[in-house]
């Protein structure tokens, strides 16, 4: 029998998986710092959706990283929860070379 963590393991040795993989904890972890940021400023759902102009279930589908929000509503939650926006492109690190032995 196939463990849980084996076939993880032979899935994300497929690349487009793998990138697959990666966007979705992209979101999830979008998706939380933008509860957090809901949370800490005392606001429901509810709330937050009136002071953006959204719905509530719309509210719900981007903290569940079920949704990928549009800039313009990334700005809506920082300017409601008292927060600013910062969007950054950080350079990639550099893979160690490995010395190949001759």
């Amino acid at each position: 029998m196939t463990t849980l963590k084996a076939l993880k393991r032979k899935l994300l040795a497929n690349p487009e998986v793998r990138a697959e993989y990666q966007a979705l904890k992209l979101e999830e972890r979008l998706a939380a710092k933008l509860m957090q940021a809901r949370t800490a400023a005392g606001l429901t759902q509810a709330q937050l959706a009136a002071r953006i102009g959204a719905k509530q279930a719309a509210i719900a589908r981007i903290e569940s990283g079920r949704h990928l929000p549009a800039l313009a509503t990334l700005q809506g939650y920082a300017k409601a929860t008292g927060r600013r926006l910062v969007v950054d492109l950080i350079q990639k690190e550099a893979k160690p070379v490995r010395s190949q032995r001759v």
